[in-house]
């Protein structure tokens, strides 16, 4: 009977110690994935971009919309495209701060810049992405469910 406390404080103290570091490691997840994303974006590739979402997707804006399947999502990135500059080439990530928001969701403050062919700056924008784990039973994977831009 003596050791059972003893016995709990071994059993219990590895999963705070882990809970700790899962969140640490879980704003690393999401400052890669940003990172993957932006990637996608200044290539364009609205296919790996859908990768990235998960729905129903709340897109806010000039025009705030509910986004709910994948096929509407590649639209709306397809349109945002057509209306870029026809000269952008790039998007860098100035800065990114990600905060834990509870039950596996995060939010992430980020600065982003966009840059044309010839590295000529276009412009700086604010958003925030909010991200959640999609499936908690297997694997950490987080996904964009919400973009407000600021």
């Amino acid at each position: 009977m003596r050791y059972t406390g003893f016995l709990l404080l071994i059993l219990i103290q590895p999963q705070i110690v882990l809970s700790q570091e899962s969140a640490a490691d879980h704003k690393l997840l999401i400052e890669k994935h940003y990172q993957q994303y932006t990637e996608a974006f200044s290539a364009q590739d609205v296919d790996l971009i859908e990768s990235f979402f998960t729905y129903p997707m709340v897109m806010n804006g000039d025009d705030a919309k509910v986004i709910i399947n994948a096929d509407t999502l590649k639209a709306t990135y397809k349109t945002l495209f057509e209306g870029m500059p026809e000269r952008y080439k790039y998007t860098t990530v100035d800065t990114l701060g990600v905060i834990s928001i509870g039950n596996m969701r995060y939010k992430a403050i980020v600065k982003y810049s966009h840059w044309d062919m010839n590295g000529q700056w276009l412009g700086t924008e604010r958003g925030s992405y909010y991200f959640k784990d999609i499936d908690k039973s297997t694997a950490v994977d987080f996904k964009i469910h919400h973009y407000t831009p600021q």
